[in-house]
């Protein structure tokens, strides 16, 4: 498995929201200003609300706890790695993988949720520049 410092830009921007919610989601102080102004610098504003919207139905329907490493750490989760091929499946319209490894992930209807958010989450970031062109797999081995 890669290390973060390993992934190109696009992909240690994507993770690195991901953290950054994760621990917003854990912290008493409010860190959502500061991960809105990051996608803000990329002009990607709409896909803050989209991560937000995406990690709070993984994080409510999973069948297990998802797991994010706190930012900083050098390496990588399995989860994180399903996450960005969740992103990448979808930019390079293979949304039909992503919604499938959604189904191993979540309940039918929290994937059925879920789908329609990682799409708007993965085209705002295109959109914005921000393109995982590495196919990661998002079906697990």
């Amino acid at each position: 498995m890669p290390l973060f410092d390993s992934l190109p830009f696009c992909e240690q921007f994507t993770l690195w929201t991901v953290r950054f919610w994760k621990e917003a989601e854990r912290s008493p102080a409010c860190l959502h200003p500061l991960l809105k102004e990051g996608f803000s610098t990329f002009g990607a504003d709409d896909a803050y609300m989209e991560l937000n919207r995406l990690l709070s139905i993984v994080t409510a329907c999973s069948r297990r706890p998802f797991a994010v490493l706190p930012r900083g750490c050098p390496a990588l989760s399995a989860d994180e790695m399903l996450f960005l091929g969740l992103v990448a499946d979808t930019q390079h319209r293979r949304e039909h993988v992503a919604h499938a490894a959604l189904y191993h992930t979540l309940p039918r209807a929290g994937a059925d949720m879920a789908m329609p958010v990682l799409i708007r989450f993965a085209v705002h970031l295109k959109a914005a520049g921000i393109h995982l062109a590495r196919p990661y797999p998002s079906g697990r081995a």
